[in-house]
C-alpha cells in the first residue's frame, strides 16, 4: 500500500517542511496553517489566490519591515486599551 505522503497530490509544502499545522476558521471556513507560520488564514488565501507575478514576498524586504513597524505601533498603542479592559477591535 502507498503511504499518505506519496500518494498523488499530497506534494509537500516548501513552507511547511514538518507538515505540523494548526486549524483556523474564517468566513469562507476552516483550512490548515503551518504551524510555524508567522500568519493567519487570510494571508495563506492570498497567498494562494494572489500569486500573480511569481516573485517572493521575502524580495521586499523593506516593504514588510515596513508593514511591520505598522502592525507593531498599532499593537502598541492599543495595548493601554486592552488594560482598560476595552475591546481588541476597538
Amino acid at each position: 500500500m502507498t503511504p499518505p505522503d506519496r500518494l498523488p497530490g499530497n506534494v509537500p509544502d516548501r513552507r511547511n517542511p514538518s507538515g505540523i499545522t494548526r486549524r483556523e476558521h474564517d468566513l469562507l471556513g476552516e483550512r490548515d496553517v503551518p504551524e510555524t507560520a508567522l500568519y493567519g488564514i487570510q494571508t495563506m488565501r492570498a497567498m494562494e489566490n494572489f500569486a500573480i507575478s511569481g516573485v517572493e514576498l521575502r524580495e521586499f524586504a523593506t516593504l514588510v519591515e515596513a508593514l511591520a513597524s505598522v502592525k507593531q505601533g498599532a499593537a502598541q498603542l492599543k495595548a493601554p486599551l486592552r488594560s482598560q479592559g476595552a475591546s481588541p477591535s476597538t
